[in-house]
């Protein structure tokens, strides 16, 4: 699991940084198989909108995991740039040059935990 947030994390003030993710041949990928953060691929923290961006010539599968950024781009871009994935959050999904495919499967998916009442 990727994880990002300001570059001074748990203290006042920071900056945002980018992700960028590129190459020449195919790679997998894969979020946590079990406990709380169960297919949870990338996720980037709401207070930063830098761009996460995947391209390259290869395929990227990443074939259990949420792409969670949901104040920022999703950015497909290369030749032949293929990302897999189960679950995007974002506020914008780009795909200058690129594709993704969505599998979605529940079981692969990271569910955030339901609010509950407890006596």
């Amino acid at each position: 699991m990727r994880f990002s947030p300001y570059s001074r994390y748990h203290s006042t003030g920071g900056t945002c940084g980018t992700f960028s993710l590129q190459g020449s041949t195919g790679a997998t990928l894969s979020g946590p198989t079990g406990g709380t953060y169960l297919g949870m691929l990338l996720w980037q923290d709401a207070a930063c909108t830098g761009t996460l961006t995947f391209g390259g010539t290869g395929e990227l599968d990443t074939t259990n995991g949420t792409i969670y950024a949901p104040t920022a781009t999703v950015r497909a871009n290369g030749t032949n740039a293929e990302i897999e994935v189960s679950q995007i959050v974002a506020k914008r999904i780009d795909v200058a040059n690129g594709k993704f495919e969505v599998n979605f499967a529940t079981s692969l998916t990271y569910q955030s935990p339901l609010p509950a009442l407890v006596e």
